[in-house]
């Protein structure tokens, strides 16, 4: 059975040097931290990055990072 899935068009804007403000981390959309944020582990989730900042932290309790949980790893 084949499984096919939704994949989402990222648009990547390069700026030249010295033309580009400065971004932080904590000011990036939700939904982007959340899809980088799936690629870390529970250890990583529940207690390390939730410590960088008070956005990461509320990112970290976000509901799509916890639909499911795999405890054999524990």
């Amino acid at each position: 059975m084949m499984s096919f899935q939704k994949q989402e068009k990222i648009e990547v804007v390069v700026m030249e040097e010295g033309n580009s403000p400065v971004r932080r981390w904590e000011d990036l959309n939700i939904d982007m931290l959340v899809k980088i944020f799936q690629s870390f582990d529970l250890f990583q989730l529940i207690s390390v990055i939730p410590q960088v900042c008070p956005a990461w932290q509320s990112t970290c309790s976000d509901q799509r990072l916890w639909k499911m949980l795999d405890l054999s790893v524990m």
